[in-house]
């Protein structure tokens, strides 16, 4: 369980970061549209499976 939880953190850092960096170097003009857009695409990519995996999982009850 304690492995899940720091699996969840660290994805969730991987994705703030990712936008803040993408913030950062565009403000000074150091990065493209497409180099920026893979690293949006990375850190959405990172919440969604912290997302999925913090779900609980449900069964069918019948």
């Amino acid at each position: 369980m304690k492995t899940k939880n720091i699996l969840t953190l660290v994805l969730r850092c991987i994705a703030v970061g990712a936008g803040v960096a993408v913030l950062a170097l565009l403000s000074m003009g150091k990065v493209d549209t497409e180099a920026s857009l893979w690293l949006l695409a990375l850190g959405l990519a990172c919440l969604a499976v912290s997302s999925i995996s913090e779900q609980p999982q449900q069964k069918d009850k019948k």
